[in-house]
């Protein structure tokens, strides 16, 4: 008996602390998300607008390369589906994605991604203290 009074407020502080990680998940996903996009080299805004996050798989979508003018996503937390075990992707589709992040762009020769990511976990740290 003693043991079902301990387990259910047990149960009830282990789903507070995974609502807790999915929340700092989706926020670090989208600062990544973010920071990618302020530091994408712009030519035609194609490259800035065809980041894209994914949940347990790759978005492979790219924007169009006939349109007039290109707009990033606009992802919030409540668009990222995920649980504390998914698997998050942020990523560029594009066949020139790699060689931007290899330094190709002097807009940024130091490549995107891993520079967003490191921004991003700077942010995290002085977030969650």
């Amino acid at each position: 008996m003693a043991r079902s009074v301990f387990t259910v407020p047990l149960d009830s502080a282990l789903k507070l602390v995974d609502e807790e990680v999915e929340r700092r998940i989706k926020i670090v996903a989208l600062d990544v998300y973010r920071n990618a996009i302020i530091g994408s080299p712009v030519d035609s805004g194609r490259f800035r607008a065809s980041w894209r996050i994914g949940v347990d798989s790759f978005d492979q979508s790219v924007e169009d390369k006939d349109q007039k003018s290109y707009e990033p996503r606009a992802y919030n937390e409540s668009d990222i589906d995920i649980t504390y075990k998914s698997t998050v992707y942020v990523s560029n589709s594009l066949p020139y994605a790699l060689r931007l992040e290899n330094g190709w762009s002097k807009q940024a020769p130091k490549g995107v991604l891993n520079l967003a990511i490191l921004q991003a976990k700077k942010n995290a740290r002085k977030r969650f203290k």
